[in-house]
């Protein structure tokens, strides 16, 4: 438990920059920079946990389109800002799992 008020509108230390690019790494943000910038040096402490939750709650929510359509606990489920429906990725089988017919076979 926390001892002390929360400092909302501080700075954000190094450990929460990197839950903030976690954080966009779940949402598909982690490619535009200057919003990785702008989060992580920009952003109040109470602005930035708004900002991971609704990234979290965004994750949560295509994972669950993604096993209300079909997928399995080792798909890649990845977060786009466009309306695709499509936002799961099917791993390659292993080496030691037994093969079976993918997109990737020949």
């Amino acid at each position: 438990m926390r001892g002390t008020v929360a400092k909302e509108n501080a700075e954000l230390s190094d450990f929460q920059e990197e839950l903030v690019i976690v954080a966009a790494g779940l949402k598909g943000d982690y490619k535009n920079e200057e919003l990785l910038y702008k989060l992580c040096k920009k952003t109040c402490v109470s602005d930035a946990s708004k900002y991971v939750t609704k990234a979290f709650d965004k994750f949560v929510e295509e994972s669950k389109k993604a096993r209300e359509r079909g997928g399995d606990e080792n798909d890649i489920v990845f977060c786009v800002d466009d309306d695709d429906d499509h936002n799961v990725v099917k791993p390659p089988p292993s080496q030691s799992e037994p093969s079976h017919a993918t997109p990737w076979s020949n």
